[in-house]
């Protein structure tokens, strides 16, 4: 008989944020006594770091920025610090598999549109690893591995916990889903085609043998008061952009967002530090070139069309976080992040774009059709930034394309 969890105790974590459930499994199993990798090259873990002995498997605590980085080859290419001691967390295979179900979260920015957004939304594969080894282990497979019955002994009783928490996963995906559901025709993915492969990826076992039990249990689990609770609290992880508060206001596709809280995150925080207090204020938009005298009055955003170079001797602050084919080599170089709060911008000083094969900044580019286009980019800047902006910078074009005011 196996020490399994109870599931008064799974559901409580479920309803934990990221942060506070890695803090409880810290609590919960004490910390780590090493760095996963002894150095920076990453070449081999750790003898001390494993407590497969417990049936216990180590998480990173970033790999909700980061990717794999347990594995050698990826972990030197990320930062170090990520395999500190103090970065790393204890837990059995269940929580593990509710700590990548809360990284999935935590890294999607907005509604599901497309039937590619829904395998997208499984940045890693961290979750379909983990079914794979608890639908083995519920299937027999491999527990007469010593490391392997230990770690089954800690879930072995929690088959229903289990089935409560992939059907929660799903509900969570078709809740999250805003496009078209039907099925795909002419060899195209439609909505029930990704989610029926979800379902595969999720029910699958060795050599991806379909467990028919697993699957026909995940499909008969009824939405009950447990599945809704833990659909509910999966949400907490959900971040958006950076101001989820404004998550649920709509914008026609002419903004350049989904949704306000994308299209205030561009800007904000700004680049002058001023501490702008949006709790219990509503945003207000506003389209055409003119701002509204009210919104003088008040804290702005402000998304525009320009052409630029800095002055000199003035140190560039505008950051760039929209995405195009130009500045796509640059962007890389900086960052993959590209929605995270507070990184994963472009610092830009000038509009021009770079020419590769001359290492020049040029103001032209031909286009696809053989015309000459100016290189343009649209910036979205609270406020003060755009006062700034305007003080600081030579422009040559700027047209305001729209924005929103707080009241």
């Amino acid at each position: 008989m196996g020490c399994c969890m109870k599931k008064e105790e799974i559901y409580e974590e479920i309803k934990m944020s990221y942060d506070d459930l890695q803090a409880y499994l810290v609590r919960k199993y004490g910390p780590a006594k090493c760095d996963f990798f002894p150095n920076p090259e990453c070449r081999k873990r750790s003898k001390r770091i494993a407590r497969g002995n417990e049936g216990l498997f180590c998480h990173h605590m970033d790999e909700d920025k980061g990717g794999n980085l347990s594995n050698p080859l990826s972990a030197k290419l990320q930062p170090f610090d990520w395999q500190r001691k103090e970065r790393l967390v204890y837990c059995n295979i269940l929580e593990h598999l509710i700590l990548h179900m809360k990284i999935a979260i935590l890294r999607q920015k907005t509604t599901l549109k497309r039937p590619e957004d829904i395998f997208s939304f499984f940045t890693t594969g961290g979750i379909y690893w983990m079914c794979l080894q608890i639908n083995d282990m519920f299937n027999g497979i491999g527990i007469d591995v010593a490391w392997r019955e230990k770690v089954f002994e800690q879930v072995e009783e929690n088959y229903d916990e289990y089935i409560v928490l992939l059907k929660a996963l799903l509900l969570y995906i078709e809740k999250n889903y805003s496009g078209e559901k039907a099925y795909g025709i002419n060899g195209i993915y439609g909505y029930f085609d990704a989610m029926e492969e979800t379902i595969s990826k999720l029910c699958s076992v060795e050599n991806d043998y379909e467990y028919k039990d697993i699957r026909s249990d995940l499909l008969a689990c009824k939405k009950d008061e447990e599945v809704d609770f833990c659909v509910g609290a999966l949400g907490v992880d959900y971040n958006g952009y950076g101001n989820v508060r404004y998550a649920n206001i709509a914008l026609d596709d002419a903004f350049g967002a989904e949704n306000a809280d994308e299209y205030i995150s561009k800007a904000l925080p700004m680049y002058c530090e001023k501490t702008v207090e949006l709790d219990d204020t509503k945003p207000n938009f506003w389209v055409g070139e003119e701002i509204p005298p009210k919104a003088e009055e008040l804290f702005y955003i402000v998304r525009f069309e320009t052409r630029f170079k800095i002055k000199k001797n003035v140190e560039p602050f505008v950051r760039y976080r929209e995405r195009d084919f130009l500045r796509e080599p640059l962007r890389r170089e900086l960052s993959e992040n590209y929605n995270f709060k507070d990184k994963g911008w472009l610092v830009l000083s000038t509009s021009d774009i770079l020419n590769p094969s001359t290492g020049k900044y040029v103001s032209k580019y031909i286009g696809n059709n053989g015309e000459t286009i100016e290189a343009t980019v649209t910036l979205t800047l609270g406020k003060e930034d755009f006062l700034l902006f305007k003080k600081t910078h030579n422009i040559r074009y700027l047209k305001i394309l729209d924005g929103c005011y707080f009241c």
